[in-house]
């Protein structure tokens, strides 16, 4: 029989391995640039970089993330939305549905994702890279210590997210890298309201331009963060 000592020892001689797998999977793969917010998950909305090199393997994504977005006609006509205080014009382009794998994310002024979809979740290539998301596009490089780490142009739309419903918008906050998302909405051009100017959307879902989503439904259908990892936060 197991006495109450004993399972503590066990217990704390179990926790200790976690941190140091942790410790070492961080040494190997170049944890100065993984600073992934643990914190979102748990209602912390802090604006922090997101530039984490934990992805699925490519057997462990879901059927639904190789298809192309979907894009279609929209009827819909322009309106206004409230986010935090201020009011925005909203102009649907069209109607937009997207599955896909979380490389990288922001807090821009709601949400901007970087998300693969397609040959490049079937290739499984964003297994030995690592993704940041910065201005206007999403960035990679190798993650392999040893390789040149210089950003380039990763080609992947970022997804500029806008939304009001409060359980979409805490869905986007909670979002980290390696889940696995899918929404539908609107891809529209934004303006806030006096200031003169828009922000435009990209229409084609082939090409790597800046996607502004007016999300209408969000699901994260399979959290990617591994349980262990939530320890070297606190460690």
């Amino acid at each position: 029989m197991v006495t109450k000592k004993v399972a503590i020892q066990q217990f704390l001689n179990s926790l200790i391995l976690s941190f140091l797998i942790v410790w070492l999977f961080d040494a190997d793969f170049g944890s100065e640039s993984c600073e992934p917010s643990i914190l979102h998950r748990h209602g912390h909305h802090q604006k922090t970089p997101n530039d984490c090199i934990w992805y699925p393997s490519k057997e462990d994504n879901l059927p639904e993330i190789r298809n192309t977005p979907i894009v279609k006609e929209t009827r819909d006509k322009p309106f206004t939305m409230n986010y935090e205080g201020k009011v925005y014009d909203v102009v649907p382009k069209k109607e937009y549905e997207l599955w896909g794998l979380v490389v990288a994310h922001t807090i821009s002024p709601v949400k901007d994702v970087c998300v693969m979809w397609g040959e490049k979740i079937d290739s499984g290539e964003y297994e030995g890279m690592e993704y940041t998301s910065r201005d206007w596009k999403c960035y990679s490089r190798h993650n392999a210590w040893k390789a040149p780490r210089e950003w380039s142009d990763a080609m992947i739309p970022k997804q500029h997210l806008l939304a009001e419903d409060t359980d979409i918008l805490n869905t986007m906050h909670s979002i980290q890298v390696g889940d696995q998302i899918h929404l539908k909405g609107k891809l529209v051009n934004y303006s806030l309201q006096g200031s003169g100017s828009w922000t435009e959307s990209s229409l084609d879902p082939a090409d790597a331009n800046y996607k502004v989503v007016y999300v209408e439904k969000m699901e994260i259908v399979k959290e990617g963060y591994p349980w262990w990892l939530f320890f070297i936060r606190y460690s």
